[in-house]
């Protein structure tokens, strides 16, 4: 199993979470979230973080966000790959090219087999499946 911390917004809370075993840590660029991080501002602390020993995966969660604004983000904040929270669908992980998947929310088990299905993961350093609360 691995552990990801999500809605990090400083270098402190960053070192942190690194210093406990996280294998990933989340950045939030929903700008509607209350944790919601500036690119830049992710970009310095996984600046900070790359340059200390460990090297967790670095996550950028979006929802909704278009296509090339993740892209985008992606690269300004130098993050690996990108959490898909929204309504988006399969063809956007595919055009990620391997750097995306998809957090599900299923309301029942039935639906929860059918998103695993439908949402196959398409990189290979993320998590198989992602299920929210």
């Amino acid at each position: 199993m691995k552990v990801k911390i999500c809605g990090i917004t400083n270098v402190d809370d960053a070192r942190a979470a690194v210093a406990v075993g996280a294998d990933l840590l989340g950045f939030n660029f929903y700008p509607k979230s209350p944790r919601y991080i500036a690119p830049e501002s992710a970009r310095d602390i996984a600046t900070q973080i790359r340059s200390s020993g460990r090297q967790p995966l670095l996550v950028g969660v979006f929802v909704n966000s278009p296509l090339e604004e993740v892209q985008s983000i992606l690269e300004v904040a130098r993050i690996d790959l990108a959490q898909l929270h929204g309504d988006e669908p399969v063809r956007v992980l595919e055009q990620l090219n391997g750097r995306g998947f998809k957090a599900l929310r299923p309301t029942s088990e039935t639906e929860a087999e059918i998103d695993a299905e439908w949402f196959v993961p398409c990189a290979p350093n993320a998590p198989a499946l992602l299920i929210d609360a």
